[in-house]
């Protein structure tokens, strides 16, 4: 059987329409075809990076000097990249509605927080007249005034 699959799973036709035969079956369903004539900056090819790892690891590092790497040129690298992607995204969306539950208890802590002290006072002396003021000074009578008083 290895003699016959050898013999005629090179041809492209029979290759594709016997697909289990030929162990042209990815799994990965994505119509990826392995790239059997790249290699690496070491001389690594496609084949080499057979495993998760050896592509998270040495892809970048051994990446030829136009920039491509096995996670340009090799299924297997790039489905990893892919998943790579695809977990930053899903963890980048986990934190972010993290931030926004704590956001949102933040504000819900601080509801009420922003209020004027009843008991603090402040003494002013204009020419010879001295006035104590209360918080609510700043924002009671003439809404322009408040604004000079805030501001001073």
């Amino acid at each position: 059987n290895e003699k016959r699959r050898n013999n005629w799973c090179s041809n492209d036709k029979v290759k594709n329409n016997c697909k289990k035969s030929c162990d042209n079956c990815s799994s990965n369903n994505d119509g990826c075809k392995e790239n059997t004539v790249w290699e690496d900056k070491k001389g690594n090819k496609c084949s080499w990076y057979s495993t998760k790892k050896k592509c998270n690891t040495y892809a970048e590092k051994y990446a030829r000097s136009n920039g491509k790497s096995a996670f340009d040129k090799c299924c297997k690298c790039k489905k990893s990249a892919l998943k790579m992607l695809h977990n930053l995204q899903e963890e980048a969306t986990v934190a972010v509605a993290k931030v926004e539950v704590k956001r949102e208890e933040a504000l819900k802590a601080n509801v009420g927080s922003c209020k004027d002290s009843t008991s603090f006072t402040w003494n002013y002396t204009h020419g010879t007249t001295k006035y104590t003021h209360h918080c609510s000074f700043l924002s009671n009578g003439d809404e322009s005034k408040n604004e000079k008083r805030r501001n001073n």
